[in-house]
C-alpha cells in the first residue's frame, strides 16, 4: 500500500471536555480527517452509571484541524 492510497483517517480516544452547557464531562472523541480537505472532531459524552453501565449523552461536533493531510488541496 502506498501513502497516496490512504484517503481518510479516524483517531478515537477518551477526553475530558466541556459539553454544550459548559460542564466538564468524559467523552469519546473521534477525529475524522479526509484527504479532500475535511476534518471534524466529534464528541460522544458519557457517564458510567450504577452497575458500571455506560450512558451516552447527545453527540456534538466542531471543525477540526488538518494534521494527517496538512498539504491536501494545495
Amino acid at each position: 500500500m502506498r501513502s497516496e492510497d490512504i484517503r481518510a483517517v479516524a483517531l478515537v480516544y477518551n477526553v475530558w471536555v466541556p459539553d454544550p452547557e459548559k460542564r466538564k464531562t468524559d467523552a469519546i472523541q473521534a477525529t475524522l480527517e479526509h484527504a479532500d480537505v475535511y476534518c471534524a472532531d466529534v464528541f460522544y459524552p458519557y457517564k458510567i452509571v450504577q452497575g458500571g453501565a455506560v450512558e451516552y449523552q447527545s453527540a456534538f461536533a466542531q471543525e477540526g484541524e488538518m494534521s494527517i493531510f496538512p498539504n491536501a488541496g494545495s
